[in-house]
């Protein structure tokens, strides 16, 4: 969200989303307050929420295509090759500019644990299933980023990074009136 600001551009979160078409599934008024992309995955299960995650990034890359936004992705949304090959053809396009914000492994796994064990990981040996899935996951994140920055610090500081990075490599999705979302 920090970079969002920096460049005044709007911020879209998938899991977000994926819970709104849960709630749309279950003909709920709202699932944010109640449901959790957490507990969408806990109870209803990983095929189920993948197919969510699925039909959500299309309809955000569909409703931000020409538009400067930035989209927050989940950690497993690049385990499809659906969604991967839906990104490719955005970057290819040059309507979109993938960044894979990192932070050491140690890092991630006190943040996802902040809120309790996921549904994800195996509840007898969470720090194993989490770095299994942190070797499954990295070398997606890795061949589709454009641009993969370290956050190090604050998140204005891994912002400003960014753009610096960016810039340097020439990308000028950054330049008022751009249509690339990253």
């Amino acid at each position: 969200m920090a970079l969002a600001e920096l460049l005044g551009w709007s911020f879209v979160d998938a899991d977000a989303r994926i819970c709104d078409l849960h709630a749309q599934v279950f003909d709920e008024p709202g699932c944010r307050g109640s449901h959790s992309a957490r507990s969408i995955h806990a109870t209803h299960g990983a095929r189920y929420f993948r197919s969510l995650e699925r039909e959500a990034l299309g309809s955000v890359v569909a409703d931000i295509s020409g538009k400067t936004a930035v989209l927050s992705l989940g950690g497993g949304a690049l385990l499809q090759q659906r969604n991967r090959a839906l990104l490719r053809r955005e970057q290819k396009a040059g309507r979109m500019v993938l960044v894979h914000i990192r932070c050491a492994k140690q890092e991630a796994y006190r943040r996802i644990m902040r809120q309790g064990i996921p549904a994800m990981l195996d509840a007898r040996k969470p720090r194993q299933s989490f770095v299994a899935l942190w070797h499954e996951r990295m070398p997606a994140y890795e061949r589709l980023a454009d641009v993969t920055v370290w956050n190090r610090s604050t998140a204005r500081r891994c912002a400003l990074r960014l753009r610096r990075d960016l810039d340097a490599k020439g990308i000028t999705l950054l330049m008022e009136g751009s249509k690339r979302g990253v």
